[in-house]
């Protein structure tokens, strides 16, 4: 008898441990399923936001390397003394800079970026002859130039001017054999979500991804002329990665590296004159050979975003951003949400599920009594299954934004959350119910569970490919 009491008790263990995994293997495949398919990306965006406020105390900068970007912006200050406050920019001043560059003690930029629309405008011709001579010499010295899409074209006119200037500009090339010098244009939209940029995916048509790797992104110089005026006339990062040959059906989404707005006073110079640059904090020149070098302006406060990251907990500019992009897909964070990642849910599901399982059967056991501990201590003891849920929860949310992205990994704690309200609830309520389904509703619970954890599974591959 003691044998077969044993037998039974492990049995009946091991339901509990199939039924407990069972649960969680649905819940995470559920949750699983509406992360990878966008639909909680605004929940993503969220973590990060908390992940960047607890971070944002600082810490120890990143040594500044060959592949650390450098910024260079047009202040409000020099916006208001040489540019005399007007858009678009003056093209003789801009060339200024530009030679400024190109003069540069130590050599060339490897990469340019400029995040100004540069495009002819048609007021000043001269001034826009002289600027494109600066842009082609770099170019024919090797210097691989970034433009931004030209701003948007309301008149037919106008649009057709614009796409002759970029058809143009593709055709500048090095006249070095060992460079590969060009114009590459890209997208100045950032990703953002609830007004912040907090994100990148590197199938993005943008300026820090073109930064990463210009030859082999899909080229708009490639394109016909018809589509670069179309390009024009829609000038919406939509309509550019619309132009995009090969996008991902599922593009890879990544937080920005919280290490480049620590050493932000490393990347970021603000220009005091047009003619020449910025001395470096040691009081040397800025060494911009061999760097990937960007140009924009800090006066538009429309091109300023928040990202949660920022030191000072003011919007950061739109040029520094895309520099931002060019260093976290230089050193990317580990996004895990794969196989490993499903296994995570599922082994705090299961831990979840006995936890919350015994809570509940002691709530129910104190419920049945008919004193006043009947009354109270059933609600103490609710309140304390609440309490627990959301202390896991926070738990979670510090792991990931105390330990895991400072050693740059991130484990998104928002679907991790959900899975375990969800096993809150569920657990209750097979206490609240019980009882057992008829035998077809088994067979079609079991049809529906298969099926979603083959879509989930799917979803990962999809997403890893």
């Amino acid at each position: 008898m003691n044998v077969l009491a044993a037998v039974t008790h492990l049995a009946h263990r091991f339901h509990d441990f199939i039924h407990h995994f069972v649960v969680a293997l649905t819940v995470a495949s559920v949750v699983g399923l509406l992360h990878h398919s966008g639909v909680l990306d605004w929940l993503d965006a969220a973590m990060l936001r908390i992940a960047g406020a607890y971070n944002s105390g600082g810490g120890q900068a990143p040594a500044a390397d060959a592949t650390s970007p450098k910024v260079l912006l047009i202040g409000g200050p020099l916006y208001e003394r040489v540019f005399d406050q007007r858009s678009p920019l003056d093209r003789t001043k801009v060339a200024s800079v530009v030679a400024a560059i190109a003069q540069q003690p130590g050599g060339l930029p490897t990469t340019l970026v400029l995040d100004l629309d540069l495009s002819t405008t048609g007021s000043d011709a001269a001034g826009q002859e002289k600027l494109d001579a600066k842009l082609k010499a770099l170019v024919e010295d090797g210097v691989r130039l970034v433009l931004p899409l030209p701003s948007v074209a309301f008149t037919p006119q106008a649009a057709g001017t614009k796409a002759q200037w970029m058809r143009q500009a593709c055709e500048w090339r090095s006249t070095q054999p060992k460079f590969d010098g060009r114009v590459v244009f890209a997208s100045p939209v950032l990703r953002s979500t609830g007004g912040r940029v907090l994100q990148y995916s590197a199938s993005d048509l943008s300026l820090g991804i073109a930064a990463t790797r210009p030859n082999t992104l899909d080229d708009v110089c490639q394109r016909s002329d018809a589509e670069l005026k179309l390009l024009v006339q829609l000038a919406t990062g939509e309509a550019t990665r619309d132009l995009t040959a090969a996008a991902p059906r599922f593009p890879k989404i990544r937080p920005l590296n919280a290490a480049f707005f620590t050493g932000l006073q490393q990347h970021v110079h603000e220009l005091t004159s047009v003619a020449a640059l910025p001395s470096a904090a040691d009081g040397k020149p800025l060494l911009l050979a061999g760097r990937v070098v960007f140009v924009g302006g800090s006066y538009d406060v429309r091109d300023r975003f928040g990202t949660a990251l920022e030191l000072d907990g003011q919007p950061t500019e739109g040029v520094t951003l895309h520099a931002a992009v060019y260093y976290s897909a230089i050193h990317p964070v580990t996004v895990e949400q794969g196989i490993g990642a499903l296994g995570l849910d599922i082994a705090l599901g299961i831990l979840m599920g006995y936890l919350f399982t015994a809570a509940w059967g002691r709530h129910a056991a104190i419920h049945r009594g008919g004193s006043w501990k009947g009354y109270l201590l059933p609600r103490a003891v609710y309140l304390a299954i609440v309490l627990g849920a959301f202390g896991l929860a926070v738990v979670l949310v510090w792991a990931s934004a105390g330990i895991l992205l400072p050693r740059n990994l991130w484990v998104s704690p928002g679907p991790v959350v959900i899975g375990v309200c969800a096993k809150l609830m569920l657990s209750r309520g097979a206490h609240a119910h019980g009882g057992g389904a008829p035998h077809a509703s088994r067979w079609l619970g079991r049809a529906v569970v298969a099926a979603l954890v083959l879509a989930n599974i799917a979803m990962i591959i999809a997403h890893s490919l």
